[in-house]
Formats: C-alpha cells, structure tokens, sequence
C-alpha cells in the first residue's frame, strides 16, 4: 500500500479517534461546540472544536459513515498534511461564513459541513489532474444532495448552510491547490 493510499485510513483514523474522544468526553459539546455568543466572548477554539463533537452517537456514526464513504470512493491523491490543511482550512472556512453570513445560526455542531468540503476538495482536486468521469459524477453527485433535504436521517435539527460553505471551501481550497501545483508550488 503507497502513501497516498494508506493517508486516506490515516486521515480517517485520527478523524474517528477525535470525533469518538469527543462523544466520550460528556462535557465535550457544550464546552467545544460553535457557539455565536461564546465566540464573541473570545472562545475562538469553537471555530475549529465544534466540527469535532456532534450531539449524539447516532449524529457522530452517521458522519463517520459519510467520512468513511468519501475516503474509499472520493478520495483522489492527498497526503495526510494535505488532507489535514484541508480540513482545517474547510472547518475554518465553513465558521467564518456561518459567523459572517447566517447570523441567525447561534449554534454548530459536527463533520458535516467540513465532510462536504472534503467530498469537493477531494472530487475537485481529482477532476482538476484526470478530468476523469467519475470525479465529474462525484461532484455532480455533491451538487444534488447540496439541493435535496437533508433531515431524513436525522434526529436534530441540520444546519444545512453549512453543507453549502463546506463545499464551497473544499471547491475554492482544491482550484487553488490545482492552480499552485500548475506552477510548480507545493508539486
């Protein structure tokens, strides 16, 4: 198995490890989740933390599922560092534009929105070297769950916004990312 192969289970082995811990940990929600008001009071930590605890185990199983399907299926050749900025750029991403342009969301939890970057960065970044069928059917894919409902399996409320930033910053993150690559930076 190359690098690049075994970086996908690497990614989603750290992802499951912290999203599990996050469950485990009573406190974690409260203490970790976005939070519009705990924010402003200088807590920025939420900006990253809440995309890690999730409200119930059925919440956190179904995002390690869709976690799990995007790296067996979607993933093209990120590194594990890649896969990391990735996400960490597509949870900070996906927070500012909640901060920024859904004032009316108070509250964030959960992989969904930074899953729906991932799903994007990976498809784009696939497309982008192949131009391959299948990467195009993957974001094809993407572009209709981002329009159909998305509370059929789920016991609380979704901020399905934040499906739409996630993917917009997993697009943004992999045309650059092809963009630099083109020029010989980060190749």
């Amino acid at each position: 198995m190359d690098a690049r192969h075994s970086a996908r289970w690497q990614f989603a082995a750290i992802v499951s490890l912290i999203s599990l811990l996050m469950l485990a940990w009573p406190a974690a929600t409260d203490t970790l989740m976005w939070k519009r008001a705990e924010i402003a009071d200088g807590q920025v930590w939420r900006w990253i933390s809440g995309h890690f605890v999730h409200l119930s185990v059925r919440h956190c199983l179904t995002n390690l599922l869709g976690l799990l399907v995007i790296c067996e299926y979607v993933w093209d050749e990120l590194g594990l560092a890649e896969a990391c900025a990735l996400s960490v750029g597509t949870a900070a991403a996906t927070s500012f534009l909640l901060w920024w342009f859904a004032p009316a969301i108070v509250w964030y939890a959960g992989l969904s929105g930074l899953l729906h970057g991932l799903w994007a960065g990976c498809a784009t970044a696939w497309w982008c070297r192949t131009g391959d069928r299948v990467a195009s059917a993957a974001l094809l894919l993407l572009a209709i769950k981002l329009v159909l409902p998305s509370y059929a399996f789920s016991e609380t409320s979704v901020v399905t916004i934040a499906h739409g930033y996630g993917a917009l910053s997993g697009l943004v993150w992999a045309v650059f990312r092809a963009r630099a690559r083109r020029h010989g930076i980060f190749s």
